[in-house]
């Protein structure tokens, strides 16, 4: 099913442009069907297949045994993925990012902890012959304005030299405290999303992001189609049907 070229980002045997009509797709893991119904078992393949061999690129390329991104652990989870492809003849995945929001104890700079529950990047990858050419730029700018969150209000797990290397390029973060379960959280974190009041436990920022399908909304960040295999929400104020070069400034 796949083939992988160093001049070319992941490519396939199939048409990528069916599964993903636009430039970027977001896709909610725990909306993704269970069943093995025959109409839609063929697509489910090519699906896992997209997400399973782009972890598997994501585990290489951060040295990782076990890859964090499988098409069966987002189906059985609610968290998050980003597609970013390339329109071109049958098209082409450029990169993935996975978001989530989990349960944390993070410490901040003076050493107090806190219990919060922010929105994480759990997996970031951007084919090795699309970097630097703003196609992870690209990818982290839709995540956020769908997400509706700012980078320095997620959580990071166990982010690569590189990654850090971005942060600090596009976002100017670069001040963090290390912790003990391994994510990496910024200063600014500890000064926008942390309720200082008697007692607080967690982000007051922790409330579902808001409802991108309302009518105001609708035209100017995502649509929603019945594709064969369920439902995807399509990030299409960023560039459609998405071909070239990721650049886009």
């Amino acid at each position: 099913y796949r083939k992988s070229k160093r001049n070319t980002a992941m490519e396939f045997s199939f048409d990528v442009n069916v599964l993903f009509r636009q430039k970027i797709t977001r896709i909610v893991g725990g909306k993704l069907p269970r069943r093995q119904d025959e109409a839609v078992a063929d697509t489910q393949h090519k699906f896992a297949t997209v997400i399973d061999e782009m972890g598997i690129a994501s585990a290489m390329a951060q040295g990782l045994r076990v890859p964090i991104t499988t098409f069966q652990k987002l189906q059985s989870s609610n968290q998050v993925l980003y597609v970013l492809k390339d329109g071109s003849g049958k098209g082409a995945v450029v990169g993935i990012l996975k978001v989530g929001h989990k349960k944390l104890f993070l410490a901040d700079p003076s050493g107090v902890q806190h219990e919060v529950e922010p929105l994480c990047v759990l997996d970031f990858y951007v084919h090795e012959s699309r970097q630097r050419g703003g196609c992870g730029n690209r990818l982290f700018e839709a995540m956020m304005q769908m997400e509706n969150v700012k980078p320095s209000e997620t959580a990071i797990d166990r982010p690569s030299s590189k990654f850090l290397g971005f942060l600090k390029k596009h976002y100017n973060l670069h001040s963090f405290v290390k912790q003990a379960n391994n994510f990496v959280v910024f200063d600014q974190f500890f000064l926008t999303c942390i309720d200082t009041g008697p007692g607080h436990r967690r982000l007051s920022l922790g409330q579902s992001p808001p409802d991108y399908g309302s009518p105001s909304h609708h035209n100017k960040l995502w649509k929603k189609y019945s594709a064969p295999f369920g439902e995807q929400e399509v990030v299409h104020s960023l560039g459609s049907p998405g071909t070239g070069s990721c650049s886009s400034k």
